[in-house]
């Protein structure tokens, strides 16, 4: 676990109030991506400080070589999310976060299909496991705004993407799941972060996003 990491979780932990946390469930796809990773060294930290009693379950393609110094309460499984959620062993959830969607152009450009099952039929399985009042994030993409003439761009604004260019999966990939969820957020809550230019502690080597390279 990278020290940055662990020092970010600790800054949050002391910062923000998560009442509702106590007693949840909680599923994170993409667990060791570059941001699956954040998001779970602080659930890491907020179990750790034992304000908070909760479970969660940590989805990864790869199976997590070091788990000794992650909570008790915190639960690896491994697989490939884009054959779908039933070589899993879930339940129902609080909190989904989907971070599983591959966000670095050397890999959605070559695995068009996956980019676009995980952020698409996945999405919509996900959803039959949250609970009634329960809280689904997704992490989707400022690519959505690419080609756009609105300069700022808002919510609504949508670029212009040939559906038949290499990165149109990653984008029409990306804006069905936000479409998808919308059209679920009377029953629970949805919670959309466009994510642009993703970087720091936790890349991989080869990681081939720009400003890592």
């Amino acid at each position: 676990m990278h020290k940055i990491l662990t020092q970010d979780a600790i800054y949050l932990v002391n910062k923000i109030a998560l009442p509702n946390l106590n007693n949840a469930r909680i599923l994170l796809t993409g667990s060791t991506g570059l941001i699956g990773s954040s998001i779970l060294n602080f659930l890491n930290e907020l179990l750790k400080c034992e304000k908070y009693i909760f479970d969660v379950d940590a989805l990864s393609t790869q199976p997590r070589t070091k788990t000794s110094e992650f909570h008790e309460r915190i639960h690896f499984q491994s697989g490939d999310l884009s054959l779908g959620i039933c070589k899993f062993e879930l339940q129902s959830y609080d909190y989904i976060f989907h971070a599983a969607t591959y966000g670095q152009p050397g890999k959605f450009v070559t695995k068009s299909i996956d980019t676009l099952t995980l952020n698409g039929p996945v999405v919509l399985e996900l959803t039959k496991l949250l609970e009634a009042s329960g809280t689904f994030v997704f992490l989707s993409t400022s690519e959505i705004y690419s080609g756009s003439k609105s300069n700022p761009n808002s919510e609504n604004d949508l670029g212009n993407v040939q559906i038949n260019s290499a990165r149109g999966a990653y984008v029409y990939g990306k804006m069905f799941g936000e479409v998808a969820l919308l059209q679920l957020n009377e029953k629970f809550r949805v919670r959309i972060g466009r994510i642009a230019l993703s970087y720091g502690p936790g890349t991989k080597l080869h990681d081939s996003r720009v400003l890592n390279q």
